[in-house]
């Protein structure tokens, strides 16, 4: 993929994921519809399209100026040392570090949802795992482009076929959320990121609440790197974990 802006190129990629697609080979005979999208919370508008076919594979002229970093890399941990916490976070604005300390807190303080903390070895991604529940939160503090997801996680030990995630409680959660603030289900409902079709998929769900559907990647919310968002994913997290912990007491008695 190579995007020109104003004849400029900015992006130059052979690794993005809908390359892997089998469907390619297929569609480019018999053709497909031509869609535009943009990620969530993003303002997207087109003045003008051209779109070109060639006869052979065209020649990709490339800028001589040097293109952005990638997106996913995080400058405050140094090249070669195993990355911490805090030093993940350092180069983050103050309220967004604070948030972030603060929903360490919280997630390390649940019971029975008992997370626990991993650090990618670069730095460019902290996840907290609640195993006995199958349940992920994730932070991506880079440089440029910096969002955190939650989901339940996907269990791969065996053929992708059988492939699933653990106790998968999306719509359970997003009911028992409806009864007391039904703008926070919905708008975690609009979070869920929806499947595009990328590559053949045996984890993508069908999530339904108050009559719409959606079709979901792996069960995935992502949220925006603000103190709103931030306190919505708590109270999501905190009312999983009471739908966890009547289960619970119902099994001990």
């Amino acid at each position: 993929m190579q995007i020109l802006v104003n004849g400029e190129e900015r992006f130059y990629s052979e690794k993005e994921k809908y390359m892997k697609s089998k469907l390619l080979k297929e569609l480019n005979s018999t053709g497909f519809t031509l869609r535009i999208s943009c990620t969530k919370r993003t303002n997207l508008l087109v003045k003008s399209l051209i779109i070109t076919e060639y006869d052979e594979v065209p020649a990709i002229i490339h800028s001589n100026a040097d293109l952005p970093k990638p997106l996913t890399s995080n400058e405050a941990v140094v090249v070669g040392q195993k990355p911490k916490f805090e030093s993940c976070i350092s180069l983050l604005p103050n309220e967004i570090r604070n948030e972030i300390i603060k929903m360490d807190s919280f997630l390390r303080s649940l019971s029975p949802l008992k997370f626990k903390r991993q650090i990618e070895k670069y730095g460019n991604k902290i996840t907290y795992l609640a195993s006995d529940y199958g349940f992920s939160y994730a932070l991506y503090p880079s440089n440029d482009v910096m969002h955190h997801s939650l989901s339940w996680y996907i269990i791969t030990n065996s053929k992708p076929e059988f492939w699933h995630r653990k106790a998968d409680m999306m719509e359970e959660t997003l009911k028992r959320l409806d009864e007391t603030s039904t703008e926070l289900a919905e708008r975690m409902f609009s979070n869920l990121t929806e499947c595009i079709a990328c590559r053949p998929c045996s984890v993508k769900t069908i999530y339904e609440f108050n009559g719409k559907k959606k079709l979901v990647c792996h069960g995935k919310m992502e949220f925006k790197m603000c103190v709103s968002d931030f306190k919505d994913v708590r109270t999501f997290i905190d009312t999983v974990n009471a739908i966890c912990r009547s289960a619970y007491k119902d099994c001990v008695y």
